[in-house]
């Protein structure tokens, strides 16, 4: 068998060879096609959602509440560690003051206690003057923690220069009632410390602090030591502060 024959035998068997069969996507049925969530389904769903929302949204608000007072109870700590770490370092007395303007939330300055006058005379800086205290000195409570004013509220014992009386006053208005550490970072002689000079923060119900949630700072000696702690309100009509 030439060559040319053999090829036309294979050209032959090539086109009566079968052809293979295509693969082909099997077809939906028309209730497969039409499937999805019925009405009741969602409804389920949505029920399931609320139930879960109920049961982790307290402890969610918890937790925020926590933090948010952790962290402005931080805010007070620092103010008062920076006034007697700059006593220190300069040598003179630095104050503490807190106030709340109406409808703002409470505010904090760290100011030195002691300015010249016109003849050259040192005397006490009132911080409620304007031409004692620049108003830029007054900070916002927590404002660069995203803070909003009613979020939290804080209350002072305190009852002038480094008094303190038996119970907490939330919202300070007097913002000569101050902290004031000396040249050494220490509270002068005079200080009454019995009770601690104390400061309270919590999230509010009302006029106090929720008690579950109230955070303090206390300046406990003559020789200005700091601590911090929870507090725990008395059950009587006057709040005391904290007991550390």
């Amino acid at each position: 068998m030439n060559s040319s024959a053999a090829l036309k035998i294979l050209q032959r068997s090539k086109a009566k060879a079968p052809a293979k069969p295509e693969l082909s996507q099997p077809k939906l049925s028309s209730s497969q096609a039409n499937a999805g969530y019925t009405l009741l389904e969602l409804l389920v769903v949505i029920a399931l959602i609320g139930v879960l929302a109920a049961i982790a949204g307290p402890g969610w608000i918890s937790f925020v509440n926590q933090r948010r007072v952790g962290a402005a109870n931080d805010v007070v700590l620092r103010a008062l560690q920076d006034a007697q770490t700059q006593a220190k370092n300069k040598k003179v007395s630095y104050s503490v003051s807190f106030r709340t303007p109406s409808g703002q939330a409470t505010q904090i300055a760290i100011y030195p206690t002691k300015k010249l006058d016109a003849s050259g005379v040192s005397i006490d800086v009132d911080p409620t003057k304007p031409t004692d205290l620049n108003p830029s000195a007054w900070k916002s409570f927590g404002k660069d923690l995203g803070i909003k004013p009613g979020q939290v509220i804080l209350g002072t014992n305190l009852d002038g220069e480094n008094k303190a009386k038996t119970i907490v006053l939330y919202n300070p208005t007097n913002a000569t009632n101050k902290i004031t550490f000396d040249y050494m970072g220490a509270l002068a002689t005079d200080a009454d410390v019995d009770p601690p000079l104390t400061v309270v923060v919590g999230i509010p119900r009302g006029n106090t602090p929720i008690e579950s949630t109230v955070r303090c700072v206390q300046v406990k000696t003559l020789l200005g030591s700091i601590t911090t702690g929870r507090g725990k309100l008395d059950k009587s009509s006057n709040p005391q502060g904290c007991q550390i």
